[in-house]
């Protein structure tokens, strides 16, 4: 099994889930667990978090941060949005200000996919919507490519594929909650 670092955990709402599959994981986040543990792990998960940063600046340093602890792929996933987000809520910088008067960064999925590419300087990988793995050597995406490609076992990619689904409808379902 491969060692998950969580690098954002909120309240620990992912890392539950992963820990429920069985994985290594661990996690940090600024406000709600800064004394978690934020080391390298072969699998980073970098959910929801670039949707919540404000500062342009901040927001390049944690992808560029959690990319820093993956050893083999960073997952990025984020919130999507369209005209309807904008037209709800009051722009703020480059997002909008909810009724819950906090920042939220609404992005396309394209948008993502070269936000990506030009703070890391890597292609990043589309695996769904609003979801891009980000791998540290070409060597590991193209394995995951042709696995992905060939796999029909679901203990395999696909698995895991729906496994980072489910977290990001996890996290869905915790922001409707207001739990984030």
């Amino acid at each position: 099994p491969h060692a998950v670092l969580d690098y954002g955990c909120g309240r620990g709402d992912d890392l539950a889930a992963l820990h429920g599959l069985g994985l290594d994981a661990t996690g940090w986040d600024p406000h709600f667990r800064p004394d978690g543990v934020c080391t390298e792990a072969d699998v980073v998960n970098l959910g929801f978090v670039l949707n919540v940063i404000e500062d342009l600046a901040e927001r390049a340093e944690a992808l560029r941060r959690a990319y820093g602890f993956a050893r083999k792929v960073l997952a990025v996933s984020v919130l999507l949005g369209g005209r309807t987000a904008w037209e709800r809520h009051g722009a703020f910088g480059d997002g909008v200000l909810t009724a819950r008067q906090t920042f939220q960064k609404y992005f396309s999925h394209p948008e993502l996919g070269a936000y990506i590419a030009e703070v890391l300087g890597r292609e990043p990988v589309s695996v769904g919507p609003g979801l891009y793995f980000v791998f540290r050597t070409d060597a590991e995406e193209q394995d995951f490519l042709e696995r992905r490609q060939r796999s029909t076992d679901l203990r395999g990619t696909e698995f895991q594929v729906a496994a980072w689904e489910e977290l990001c409808r996890a996290g869905l379902a915790a922001i409707r909650r207001g739990a984030v």
